[in-house]
Formats: structure tokens, sequence, C-alpha cells
């Protein structure tokens, strides 16, 4: 398969996808490294303890209050 890879940074989305690799084709090795490093990133998010805070008026307008189940 002929993969590129890209992103849209969020902070710029109007310019658009941003390319790893320079938008060139990755090859196989390239791409299991790539994975390999976006799986210890997710490990080490998913890993973070998460505590709600003791003030719940800090989560008055909270986008998140629905999942920590303060919404």
């Amino acid at each position: 398969a002929r993969i590129q890879m890209a992103f849209y940074p969020l902070r710029e989305i109007q310019k658009g996808r941003a390319y790893l690799n320079g938008g060139e084709i990755l090859s196989p090795e390239l791409l299991q490294e790539f994975e390999g490093q976006m799986v210890n990133v997710l490990q080490e998010i998913f890993s973070l303890p998460y505590t709600q805070v003791e003030d719940e008026k800090v989560c008055t307008y909270c986008p998140y209050k629905g999942i920590c189940g303060r919404g």
C-alpha cells in the first residue's frame, strides 16, 4: 500500500494538511516506527492518573463534565 501521512494542526487548520516526511510515500519500516511511537504516546496518555477536582463550581462550564460523571 502507498501511504502518505498528514495531520491537521488545529491551531492553524485553515492552512490545511501538514505532511510528514515531506509528503513522500512512507516506507514500511518508517510506517512501523511511527506506529510504535504512536502506541507509546497513547499508552503514556492513558496511563496518566485522573482525579476529579474537589470544587465542583469549576465544573460548571467544563465541556467534559459529561464524561467524568458530573454532567
